[in-house]
């Protein structure tokens, strides 16, 4: 797995701060989406709850990380 060459691994989670920091944009009339395709025209669909790893330009790996929600700017 890719994630297991990474130097290193993040055990933090933001993702139920996110959640109370997403509810209340919400009632503030923000907009989040559940699928990258309802954002951008996209043949990757990525969904919330997908698992992603990212690759940066010098080949460092980070990630595992979840996806929370898509947004428009």
């Amino acid at each position: 797995m890719a994630s297991e060459l990474s130097p290193i691994h993040s055990t933090r989670s933001h993702k139920e701060k996110f959640q109370k920091w997403k509810a209340k944009h919400e009632v503030e009339e923000s907009v989040f989406y559940n699928r990258l395709s309802e954002v951008i025209a996209t043949d990757n669909d990525l969904a919330v709850g997908d698992t992603m790893v990212f690759t940066n330009d010098y080949c460092v790996v980070f990630g595992p990380y979840e996806i929370l929600a898509f947004g428009k700017p």
